[in-house]
């Protein structure tokens, strides 16, 4: 596996093992739009469709779903959207309703970094 896709899973879980242990959401402006912190609770995951240039990011994406987290994966297209969600359900039996929960954001990126 390359070093920035570990760079990026070390990143993920310390981001996702912080927004956990948080028990204070900051106070949001009604109607705005906000950049939280990386210890603020989060209620979704940006992932790039880079990171599932190897196996082990369909596995990152396998274990969100599982724990009823909702990742949204940014693709160039819908038709790759497409092929994301069918490769998770045929290679991990994921049922449709946990698969709803994983959304798409047609954006053409070449970083693994969804703040990028």
């Amino acid at each position: 596996m390359s070093k920035s896709i570990w760079i990026g899973f070390i990143s993920l879980y310390l981001t996702l093992q912080s927004c956990w242990l948080s028990s204070t959401p900051p106070v949001l402006n009604q109607g705005r739009f906000y950049l939280p912190p990386e210890y603020a609770p989060v209620q979704a995951v940006m992932v790039s469709r880079i990171i599932l240039d190897d196996d082990s990011g369909y596995q990152l994406l396998r274990l969100l779903l599982q724990n009823e987290v909702n990742p949204w994966v940014l693709t160039p297209s819908p038709l790759e959207f497409s092929a994301v969600r069918d490769y998770l359900r045929e290679r991990f039996q994921l049922k449709a309703e946990t698969l709803a929960r994983l959304k798409s954001i047609q954006v053409s990126t070449e970083s693994l970094w969804a703040r990028d």
